[in-house]
């Protein structure tokens, strides 16, 4: 709905095709700005556990409102358990059931520009 409101009000401008696609981006360009550009993401406990960093680890989760978790437990559970290798998740079929799926799901939607409909659509409405 927002992005049909702001194309709507671009598709009033001459050479308005050019913002409406720009228009596009935003939301890429917000999320890449989050990721990167921010500390709204703070490292993974588990992560930090595992590379002896069990003060930053106790840190992230009490700045996450997890006071109780006990830190050391997290540590010790990280460094017994085996490590798992990215491609070893394509040995469970549940896995690579749910990954076909939802790269599936992600073509179709690329493939059929519901994108474009929607980010175009004051402009294919008024012609």
């Amino acid at each position: 709905l927002v992005s049909f409101v702001a194309s709507l009000a671009l598709s009033t401008f001459t050479g308005g095709w050019r913002y409406m696609f720009a228009l596009a981006a935003v939301p890429a360009l917000i999320q890449l700005a989050v990721i990167f550009g921010t500390s709204w993401l703070p490292e993974s406990p588990r992560w930090l556990a595992e590379h002896c960093r069990v003060g930053d680890a106790k840190a992230v989760l009490n700045k996450l409102g997890q006071r109780e978790v006990d830190v050391h437990l997290i540590a010790l559970n990280a460094n017994t358990r085996q490590a798992m290798q990215v491609w070893n998740m394509f040995n469970d079929t549940k896995t690579r059931t749910a990954l076909g799926v939802a790269s599936l799901m992600n073509f179709i939607q690329q493939a059929c520009g519901i994108n474009v409909a929607v980010y175009y659509a004051p402009k294919i409405l008024s012609d």
